[in-house]
């Protein structure tokens, strides 16, 4: 008996996109599928080009296909980004057809120049006998957790613990306490760390930096608001959509970006010795809370209960202003509702609290042209947008930055489970199960947040 399934290494040019994605409404040819690809990515294509181009394509992620219609050709069933990627670097003349902006048409075009045709003469990938036998896979890995039995997210403790090993994400926090108010959270906020952590392996780039490596451990050897500070314009410089991970991958090339930066990156004070970025077993995830000051002492009665004993979204300690009728009604709600019995009535609840507080505070303080110009001209305007304009309000008004920031890490964080990105999951994807300790744990990063903006509630 043939298996179901079969590896096989085919040629790119065999392999065709399927026309009927669910990424978008069907279309009638190669040409529009791939033009339905890029118009539904944008940025995120050239990122995932970017990658196969200096890391290639994963080792852990066959390409799923059927056989075609026609003789020797094959129809993705899973992997249409990748193939859309290789296609377009492969076949750079593709690119000034595609839907493109012309800044991305250009990022794309310096990356197939760069491209080695020849490591991809043969695509490995999964036969199915049909799309039937593809679906429960594909679903798998599209749908969420499916209980355990799709892709299992790393919540914030083990992406932490992940991250703590990456030099990059030390560094942004480091920048980030450094330079406190001053750093723009554009830039910090969901950083790409690849071309930082390329520049940071490079001991020539970190001594004109003022940072030197011991025992894995990075340090400054020049005062720390100085380093911070030559981090931040380099930060700054990564974050242009001009600099791409091609432009710092050899030694070469860090050479000539070193020269470029070179008037940006201060001296600073030679520090009597070096001093290390990060405290020692520090983690970096985005929605780790605060570290307690050395000199705090116990906790007072009526602080906010521990995460891992209290059993409520919203410790009935907490009290915020709420005079809003119905939203201080889902306030009390949030502050009965045990997170262990009902997941999915408090993250959808949590998800209408967070976008209320946010309007009420949008209306009252008389943001509307600051949110209208946060989204963008005529553009429609997003929770995200909200958030963002209500953050930047906050601080300019003379709220507690380090407390609004950490909060509006937990909203716009990838793997905060009171993320709005997974909020908006729990509300419009029948497959997604909240993660009921996650929420309760980034509750108590993000609470000063909420308690900030009720506080200016006029």
């Amino acid at each position: 008996m043939e298996p179901k399934y079969a590896q096989i290494s085919m040629p790119l040019e065999a392999i065709d996109l399927h026309v009927a994605n669910p990424r978008f409404d069907p279309v009638e040819d190669q040409r529009a599928a791939i033009h339905a690809v890029c118009e539904d990515q944008g940025p995120k294509l050239i990122a995932l080009a970017e990658d196969i181009l200096h890391e290639g394509t994963s080792p852990v992620d066959f390409i799923f296909v059927v056989k075609g219609t026609m003789e020797g050709r094959y129809v993705v069933a899973d992997g249409n980004r990748r193939i859309t990627a290789l296609k377009l670097l492969s076949q750079p003349g593709r690119i000034d057809d595609t839907p493109f902006e012309e800044p991305l048409k250009k990022r794309m075009k310096h990356l197939a120049s760069k491209f080695d045709q020849k490591k991809y003469e043969a695509i490995t990938c999964i036969v199915a006998p049909d799309f039937e036998a593809t679906r429960h896979w594909v679903s798998l890995r599209h749908t969420g957790e499916n209980e355990g039995a799709g892709v299992v997210r790393w919540n914030g403790a083990a992406t932490a613990r992940f991250r703590g090993s990456s030099r990059g994400y030390g560094v942004i926090e480091f920048v980030r306490e450094q330079l406190k108010s001053t750093a723009d959270e554009g830039i910090l906020d969901r950083f790409p760390v690849t071309n930082l952590e390329r520049l940071l392996g490079d001991p020539d780039v970190r001594k004109h930096l003022g940072l030197t490596l011991k025992s894995g451990r990075l340090l400054s050897i020049i005062d720390p608001k100085s380093a911070a500070e030559n981090l931040y314009e380099i930060m700054k410089d990564l974050k242009s959509p001009d600099v791409a991970v091609g432009d710092v991958y050899t030694k070469d090339d860090r050479r000539d970006y070193m020269k470029r930066m070179a008037p940006r990156i201060k001296s600073g004070v030679i520090l009597p010795a070096p001093q290390a970025l990060d405290p020692v077993d520090s983690g970096s995830g985005l929605a780790a809370s605060p570290k307690p000051s050395a000199k705090a002492g116990p906790a007072k009665k009526g602080s906010t209960p521990s995460s891992k004993t209290r059993r409520v979204l919203i410790p009935r300690t907490t009290t915020f202003p709420v005079e809003a009728p119905r939203v201080n009604e889902i306030y009390r709600e949030l502050r009965r509702l045990k997170v262990s019995l009902f997941p999915n009535a408090v993250a959808v609840l949590a998800r209408v609290f967070l976008e209320c507080s946010l309007d009420i505070y949008i209306k009252n303080l008389k943001l509307g042209a600051d949110l209208s110009k946060e989204a963008g001209e005529g553009k429609q305007i997003k929770l995200k947008h909200k958030a963002a304009c209500v953050k930047k309000h906050l601080v300019a008004s003379g709220a507690d930055a380090s407390t609004v920031n950490a909060g509006y890490r937990v909203f716009t964080s990838a793997e905060s489970p009171l993320s709005i990105e997974h909020l908006n999951l729990v509300v419009h994807n029948p497959h997604w199960h909240p993660d009921g300790p996650g929420l309760l744990r980034d509750w108590d990063v993000c609470e000063g947040f909420f308690r900030e903006l009720w506080n200016r509630v006029k």
